[in-house]
């Protein structure tokens, strides 16, 4: 019945004007950006837009009537905030709001304050004894005990060398000549020495006093610090110096003080090498400590691109490259997820290679460490990936009752969950198949591993749990849409959730998680201006290819059947590895509306999840390495075939347009294959990858020092002579995430070349996301003018119609 009626609602209303489908999307409802449980369950918190289009508001919803209340400003920093710990038997909770401590005691119903101080005190956790929680206090750690409230602070630790007695030195042959002769120099120097050791007697004596900090060598920084919850143990991640590049600059044109100014930005790709992450254990009790070796890592010592330096130098390797392969040093590593077993026994930790090719999750038995036994790092699960190691399924937590550990990898080609078990040692996979499992938590008191999932249509995703004891999976939502996010009531007997369609944005619903429960809609947020909308729902569809899989893809379909061959339109989304083809709001709430409008005008629209998005397996993903554009530009020429064979389009008037990694495949779709477009807008496109940033750069391509060729094939810049159709280039001049710079760099090789039709629109006052109405207004009108100039036929060019 509520599908029947959005259906309706879509069948009707007004069409929109490009400008008013340009402003900004909070027209079309104060959708909830976040939402969560108060402690007792018996209302919801969400935070949605205020109705001044500029700030937000926090509402609170009472689940028994229904009814909504915006929280006052005077209150808003009583109420619950998401976060913190649950104690073991789930009666308490304990969180940070503003810097101070609160505490939720089921059994009172009610909420305590703990602190209420000038320092800054966070990430509050229970020990392992349940009376205690520990938390940071500006940066050390704090131990408190709930019953009495006394405080103490355990044993802290510093990255220096231990202090040198000078004080046992010999004195030089000068100082001794002036104590010798000068009496009163002396006898002072004998006084100093007498109170010094009376000091030290008193300090010797005094059994409460606060142990000085362990020392842990000089030379390091500190990354991260895990206290356990036993409080006997200090995990500390750490690096050394390292390697900084050059930061680049990005000028700043129109100013409050009219002069030109210059904002520091990233460094390219290559630029800067991180040092290698350590972590060490230290004892809190003996005031001990150890570095970890992690050499023992399998595969830690192997360079998975020693291949190309053999290819880059037209060399062999020589008949001692396994010798040396031995001697080689470990991997730099990045070490993330420290994860204490709740007794405090076992620490487990996950770490990257600098070169994105591996992953391990390693552990430590603190059990087995002695004075003569150094940590043994065990080697719970590594995963090598040729391309990289997909920065997504790499959750992991113990299991409540601290038995086994849960945790996601890609290694079957899919993000799925399994369990290790410390007693055995041994894994076992949890869940398989074509589908990935994402949001992954235990449930509160059932022992069950909760996750969303595509598991019938990767773009429709349901509330799913899986048995850790024998792998029976349980679907628990079934709204053919999609659930954004859940989160399960302190009792875990209710889902909190948002959930939304390609054409209905997000909204917070209650469900009992019994199967086949009815859902609760808490909210209706779409404007009356939205609802009186004329929409064209897009058909969500599979395209077949001959790579193996589908090319999944949202169509937007004219009214009629045209009589003749029509024109069609590419959206390419932005960021590569991103889902834009589900059944779910999407970020492109503007392009969506654009989309509906070159419909309406008669184009087939066409929203690609190219070879390289996310949500279709680590194939999909890896598809692009070293060869970024080529494997996207074949799936839009298939995704042609298929419209020209199945949708009466002409082949001869196919345009495209996207912004970031969009408008980059715009790029390369007009410039390595040129009659596949006869037109394209590219916004705000990475032209060379070279000149990006590290992060997102090095898994994909590698450096440039050390795969050019990577690069060469990889970068726009390298393919302009192939452009020979219109082009239109769209760029904010203070993006700083893709800067301006690359579409400078193109613009001189374009005109280099004496290439024709192409021109470039420029956003003084616009960073890599456009905020203003009239910036996105004039970009739209563009693009639009563009499509028509291009691809209509010259009868239907008139550019006053929708303006």
């Amino acid at each position: 019945m509520f599908l029947a009626f959005i259906t309706l609602l879509l069948a009707s209303g007004n069409p929109l004007t490009l400008k008013e489908m340009m402003r900004d999307p909070d027209w079309m409802g104060r959708s909830p950006s976040r939402v969560w449980w108060t402690d007792g369950g018996q209302s919801v918190l969400l935070r949605r837009p205020h109705a001044n289009g500029i700030t937000d508001e926090l509402v609170l919803i009472d689940l028994a009537s229904g009814g909504e209340t915006i929280v006052a400003d005077a209150d808003i920093a009583t109420m619950t905030m998401p976060g913190g710990d649950v104690s073991p038997d789930l009666g308490r909770r304990v969180y940070s709001q503003d810097g101070d401590l609160f505490l939720w005691d089921d059994a009172a119903g009610q909420t305590s304050r703990l602190t209420n101080t000038h320092a800054r005190e966070t990430n509050p956790q229970f020990m392992s004894d349940e009376g205690s929680i520990q938390f940071l206090r500006n940066g050390r750690f704090v131990i408190r005990h709930l019953e009495s409230n006394s405080e103490f602070e355990p044993r802290g630790f510093i990255f220096a060398d231990e202090e040198k007695d000078d004080s046992k030195s010999d004195p030089d042959f000068r100082q001794a000549q002036q104590e010798r002769l000068i009496e009163t120099i002396g006898e002072r120097s004998r006084r100093s020495e007498t109170r010094k050791a009376r000091g030290e007697a008193i300090d010797e004596a005094n059994t409460v006093q606060r142990p000085e900090d362990i020392r842990l060598g000089a030379g390091r920084s500190q990354r991260q610090a895990s206290l356990s919850p036993s409080g006997n143990w200090v995990a500390i991640t750490s690096t050394g110096s390292s390697k900084r590049g050059k930061r680049d600059s990005m000028p700043r044109y129109v100013t409050d003080s009219s002069y030109v100014d210059t904002e520091s930005v990233r460094v390219m790709v290559g630029e800067s090498e991180t040092d290698s992450h350590a972590i060490t254990l230290a004892n809190l009790k003996d005031g001990s400590f150890h570095h970890v070796d992690l050499s023992t890592l399998p595969d830690i010592t192997k360079d998975p691109l020693e291949w190309l330096d053999s290819r880059n130098n037209n060399s062999t390797e020589s008949n001692d490259n396994s010798e040396e392969k031995q001697e080689a040093e470990p991997r730099p590593v990045r070490i993330t997820s420290l994860r204490w077993s709740p007794d405090g026994q076992w620490l487990v930790m996950q770490l990257y290679s600098h070169d994105h090719k591996d992953r391990w999750i390693a552990g430590i038995d603190t059990e087995l460490i002695t004075e003569t036994e150094p940590p043994e790092l065990v080697s719970i699960h590594h995963l090598h990936d040729e391309a990289w190691i997909c920065r997504s399924f790499n959750s992991m937590d113990w299991m409540r009752d601290g038995q086994e550990l849960w945790f996601q990898s890609e290694e079957s080609g899919w993000g799925h969950l399994y369990k290790w078990d410390p007693a055995s040692g041994g894994i076992t996979p949890l869940t398989q198949g074509q589908w990935e499992t994402q949001q992954v938590a235990e449930g509160p008191k059932d022992g069950l591993l909760w996750f969303v999932a595509g598991r019938d249509r990767p773009t429709e995703r349901e509330v799913f749990t899986v048995d850790p004891l024998d792998g029976t999976i349980t679907q628990h939502t079934d709204f053919n849409q999609s659930v954004d996010s859940y989160s399960l009531s302190p009792d875990g007997s209710q889902l909190l959730m948002k959930v939304s369609s390609a054409v209905h944005p997000p909204e917070v619903v209650v469900q009992d998680t019994i199967p086949g429960s009815i859902a609760r809609w808490l909210t209706e947020s779409r404007s009356p201006e939205y609802l009186n909308t004329d929409l064209i729902e897009p058909r969500i569809i599979r395209i077949p290819s001959p790579h193996g899989a589908d090319i999944w893809a949202k169509l937007y379909l004219p009214d009629e059947t045209a009589p003749q061959p029509r024109p069609a339109v590419f959206f390419l989304h932005g960021a590569g590895y991103l889902q834009n083809a589900d059944n779910q709001w999407s970020n492109y709430a503007r392009e969506a509306l654009f989309n509906m409008h070159l419909a309406r005008q008669g184009y087939v629209v066409l929203d690609i999840d190219y070879r390289a998005s996310s949500g279709y397996g680590r194939d999909w993903r890896t598809a692009i390495y070293r060869n970024m554009g080529t494997p996207e530009v074949q799936d839009m020429q298939i995704a042609v075939d298929w419209l020209v064979a199945n949708h009466q389009v002409d082949p001869s008037r196919v345009g495209a347009y996207g912004g970031s990694y969009g408008g980059f495949l715009v790029l390369m779709a007009m410039f390595t294959d040129p009659d596949l477009l006869a037109c394209g807008a590219s916004l705000r496109p990475v032209t060379d990858w070279s000149h990006y940033y590290d992060g997102y750069t090095r898994p994909i391509l590698n450096t440039p020092e050390r795969d050019p060729e990577a690069y060469r094939s990889s970068s726009p810049i390298e393919h302009a002579e192939g452009l020979d159709r219109a082009l239109l280039i769209c760029h904010g001049m203070e993006d700083n995430n893709v800067l301006f710079k690359d579409t400078v760099r193109l613009a001189q090789r374009l005109i280099e070349l004496e290439k024709r039709d192409w021109e470039v629109a420029m956003y003084p006052m616009e960073a890599h996301g456009f905020k203003e109405h009239s910036s996105w207004l004039d970009e739209y009108r563009r693009i639009d003018e563009l499509f028509r100039e291009w691809l209509l036929e010259h009868a239907d060019q008139d550019k006053s119609d929708n303006r």
